[in-house]
């Protein structure tokens, strides 16, 4: 959040009943409906390419009413792809990605463990090798 201005604001995490309600609130139809799933759709990637596609035709839409239609260019993801390793972005998202889920192996791990207790003798051992990839979760029923 290197590009915060000083004196902005600092989100906060909405407990489960505030984050419904806020959804409620604020969001409807497809929008409310994808916030409030409780499962992962089949296929999210696509769902996400769709929906940037949408936005990528939105967006010059618009650029060409201020710009007038020969002025806006548009290019493929090679291009952006090329661009952002040249300014060194690929680096800073990885380390940004990298940072949001070693925050989460503990919580899956936590999940795993609960779905598996049954079975499983010692918990924070299962955990602590869980986390570090020590041990690999197949869908397998055990």
């Amino acid at each position: 959040m290197e590009y915060f201005e000083t004196g902005s604001l600092i989100p906060s995490v909405f407990t489960k009943n505030a984050f419904i309600d806020h959804v409620n609130k604020y969001f409807n139809g497809i929008k409310r409906k994808n916030l409030l799933a409780t499962k992962v759709p089949a296929d999210p990637i696509s769902r996400q390419i769709k929906e940037t596609q949408y936005i990528s035709v939105r967006v010059k839409e618009e650029l060409n009413k201020l710009v007038g239609n020969s002025n806006v260019k548009t290019t493929t993801g090679g291009v952006t792809d090329y661009l952002r390793n040249q300014w060194g972005l690929t680096d800073k998202f990885k380390a940004v990605l990298k940072s949001r889920y070693e925050g989460l192996k503990e919580i899956i791990a936590e999940t795993e463990y609960e779905k598996r207790k049954d079975k499983i003798d010692d918990k924070e051992s299962f955990i602590a090798a869980y986390s570090k990839g020590l041990i690999e979760v197949k869908i397998i029923n055990l």
